[in-house]
């Protein structure tokens, strides 16, 4: 498992020094196999490193791949998982600037200042990662659509 952990936290890494293709056809591949792994450990690892591989990848690959990773590990069974996810979304959402948002990250992110996500952890950081990447989010997301 370790070794699986590490070429993951290593993928950003290999992914910048290889071309376009490759990473589409085979990193890419090998992330999203590697984010619906059963193992919990190394869905947080993908989880760990998504805003790395967003700003690796083509918006068309953002905007549809990654968005659908992020919002399984958002709806992930694990806590574990679920935190970090939660606390990566607005940092993902900022890495859409200029796209079209999908609604259901957008309502995630507004759903992260309620009790039963927020309650996920005791330390209240879902919270306040919501609160310190809220500039981005509005940012992002633009005038017109506030």
């Amino acid at each position: 498992m370790k070794v699986r952990q590490e070429a993951i936290n290593n993928l950003p890494i290999i992914s910048k020094e290889v071309s376009q293709s490759f990473f589409r056809n085979r990193l890419l591949k090998f992330y999203q196999k590697k984010s619906n792994e059963t193992n919990w450990g190394i869905r947080k690892s993908c989880v760990d490193i998504i805003i790395d591989m967003s700003s690796i990848c083509d918006d068309a690959t953002r905007e549809g791949p990654l968005t659908e990773i992020m919002l399984n590990f958002i709806k992930d069974q694990h806590k574990w998982v679920k935190i970090p996810a939660y606390k990566n979304l607005g940092p993902f959402i900022a890495a859409l600037k200029g796209r079209i948002i999908n609604e259901r990250l957008l309502e995630a992110y507004f759903r992260m200042s309620t009790h039963e996500i927020n309650d996920l952890s005791l330390e209240n950081e879902i919270f306040y990662s919501c609160a310190y990447n809220f500039p981005a989010v509005l940012y992002t997301l633009g005038p017109a659509s506030w």
